[in-house]
C-alpha cells in the first residue's frame, strides 16, 4: 500500500510537470508566432530547422518550403559559429527569385550549458527604410544642385549687369553711327 500511495503521488507530480511543460511549450510557440520579425533557427551547418510565420510571409512561402534548405538560399548570412550578435544588411532572395533588402542579426543558439545547438537569425524587410533613405539622398542631391545653380546664376548675373550698363553708356555716346548703335542694342 505504501508503494501504491507513493506511485499515485509521483504520478500526480509527473502529470503536473507534463502539464507545466506543455503550457511552456504553448507559450513559446505563441511568442515565436507573434514576433513581427522573421525568425529562423539553423543547425550547426546553417540548414534551416524552424521558421516563424513572419519569415514565411516575407519570403512568400510556407515554413515547409524553407525547412532543410541552407539559410544562405534566402539570406547571405555567414554561418560561422559566434556567441556575439552580429548585425548586418543583405539582399534577401525569395523562392521566385524576387529580392528585398533585409537587416538581420545572427547569433549562436545555445543550450543551458552554453553548448552550441546551431544558429538564430532574426531579420526584417528594409524595403520601406531603403525607399525613405533613397528619397532623402535624392532630396539632398537636389538641394545641392539648387545651391550650385543659385551660385552660378549669381556669378553670371553680376558680369552681365556690368556689361549691360557699359553698353548703355557707350550706346548713348554722340560719336557712334546708326549701325554701331544697333549692334550695341543687340
Amino acid at each position: 500500500s505504501y508503494l501504491a500511495a507513493r506511485l499515485r503521488r509521483t504520478g500526480g507530480e509527473l502529470a503536473k510537470a507534463a502539464e507545466s511543460a506543455a503550457a511552456l511549450a504553448r507559450l513559446n510557440d505563441d511568442i515565436v508566432r507573434s514576433i513581427p520579425a522573421g525568425l529562423l533557427t539553423t543547425d550547426e551547418r546553417g540548414v534551416i530547422r524552424t521558421a516563424n510565420p513572419a519569415a514565411s510571409a516575407m519570403f512568400h512561402t510556407d515554413e515547409r518550403g524553407m525547412l532543410g534548405l541552407p539559410v544562405s538560399a534566402f539570406l547571405s548570412v555567414e554561418t560561422a559559429e559566434t556567441t556575439d550578435a552580429a548585425r548586418a544588411e543583405a539582399t534577401a532572395v525569395r523562392p521566385d527569385r524576387t529580392t528585398f533588402p533585409a537587416g538581420y542579426t545572427r547569433t549562436a543558439l545555445l543550450d543551458p550549458d552554453g553548448r552550441s545547438l546551431g544558429g538564430l537569425v532574426v531579420f526584417q524587410d528594409l524595403s520601406e527604410v531603403t525607399t525613405l533613405r533613397d528619397a532623402a539622398e535624392r532630396a539632398e542631391r537636389l538641394a545641392q544642385l539648387g545651391r550650385i545653380a543659385a551660385g552660378l546664376a549669381h556669378e553670371i548675373r553680376n558680369p552681365l549687369g556690368s556689361i549691360s550698363g557699359s553698353v548703355q553708356l557707350v550706346r548713348e555716346a554722340a560719336e557712334l553711327g546708326a549701325e554701331d548703335r544697333r549692334l550695341l542694342g543687340i
